[in-house]
């Protein structure tokens, strides 16, 4: 994720803050991501976790915790922006100490899209001999 994506999150909502290297995000919690403190309680952050699933889970999200002050106010807005958004997710709390999330999954969609891309690459030039 560095270069690229560390540069765009830099640019669109401000420095990472790691709370450790991302070999010890690995190692400790299975996951490497980065994540930026937007104060009282909100985090926006992207990144990858290893699952139990085939595959990594990779998302972008808004993560706000309980003790967010506008926790009324930003819950009405971020499910808001999720409905109006066809590839987010709005995660409620499930009990008033819980986390509200704001997430996208969508990556793994973009993913298959330039792997047809690839494959419709294939199909256009045979004289290649692909296996």
């Amino acid at each position: 994720m560095e270069g690229k994506v560390t540069g765009k999150f830099t640019e669109l909502i401000g420095s990472p803050r790691q709370w450790s290297h991302r070999t010890t995000q690995l190692r400790d919690n299975n996951l490497y991501i980065l994540i930026n403190d937007q104060s009282d309680w909100k985090f926006i952050g992207c990144g990858f976790e290893l699952t139990e699933d085939e595959y990594p889970k990779l998302t972008t999200f808004l993560e706000v915790q309980h003790k967010c002050g506008q926790k009324d106010e930003i819950t009405k807005a971020l499910e808001t922006f999720c409905e109006s958004k066809e590839d987010w997710t709005y995660q409620p709390p499930s009990d008033n100490n819980d986390y509200i999330w704001g997430y996208t999954d969508s990556i793994q969609d973009y993913l298959v899209e330039k792997l047809e891309e690839l494959h419709q690459f294939r199909v256009d030039n045979p004289q290649l001999k692909w296996n």
